[in-house]
């Protein structure tokens, strides 16, 4: 009798563990999706972005390839002119897609990932979002959810890799990959309530000292992008500077 109350606890558990991942496939696959609409319809109201992101693509294309091909044909934006809003929090200009206030798209080549980026107080599972930003530097860090269609890869990103965000007005601003690192323990209290805990978007030691050298001697600052994911209970940090683009 025991042996079979077991058997049986043991296939309620499998068959528990089979429904928990289901549904857990299930809603990261809507959650995946919902992202993938907005960032399409973010790049097609997003001056000029499909058209530079082809021209880059052919770029690297005729790069790997070493032969010309006939130019992309300019389909044009194919959406109506639009109302470009700034976010209280951080003056990053917004556009509002299907209700979700986006501030642009963050691209790394390296990953073959583009996502769509959220205002700082948007708190969604499937999007990115500005955390923290410094108007008098420039500097700012976009966090995520741990899920591969956002920055759950992110630990696959090295030193030197090339990181590009495009902002609702179609400026963009490209980074390299400085420094990857386990960054501070997540707060369960942060944890629990699906929020970034503030520590995360800070600026490292060396950057705050860094940033008062250059204060001090009259450099400008350099502006830092910090992306930033859960990986188990620490934050996984990718540290990038701006570089001009040619």
């Amino acid at each position: 009798m025991a042996r079979a109350l077991l058997v049986l606890t043991g296939i309620a558990f499998i068959l528990g563990g089979a429904y928990f991942l289901h549904a857990r496939e299930t809603y990261d696959h809507a959650a995946a999706s919902k992202q993938a609409e907005v960032l399409s319809k973010l790049s097609q109201v997003i001056p000029d972005y499909q058209k530079i992101v082809q021209t880059e693509q052919k770029e690297q294309n005729d790069s790997a390839q070493g032969q010309d091909e006939e130019p992309a044909q300019d389909q044009g934006q194919g959406q109506d002119p639009f109302d470009v809003l700034l976010a209280d929090e951080t003056n990053f200009p917004v556009i509002s897609i299907d209700g979700v206030d986006c501030v642009g798209i963050l691209q790394i080549p390296s990953l073959d990932l583009e996502v769509a980026v959220a205002a700082p107080y948007v708190s969604l599972d499937y999007m990115a979002h500005i955390k923290q930003a410094d108007s008098d530097n420039g500097s700012f860090s976009i966090v995520s959810e741990n899920r591969n269609f956002l920055l759950g890869r992110l630990p696959d990103v090295s030193e030197g890799d090339e990181v590009i965000f495009t902002d609702a007005r179609g400026s963009r601003y490209a980074f390299k990959v400085d420094a990857v690192y386990t960054g501070k323990d997540i707060s369960k209290s942060a944890e629990s309530e699906g929020d970034i805990s503030e520590s995360t978007a800070q600026s490292s030691p060396e950057q705050e000292t860094t940033a008062e050298q250059q204060e001090t001697s009259g450099q400008s600052y350099t502006p830092v992008l910090n992306l930033c994911c859960p990986q188990g209970n620490r934050w996984f940090v990718a540290e990038c500077t701006e570089v001009i683009i040619p």
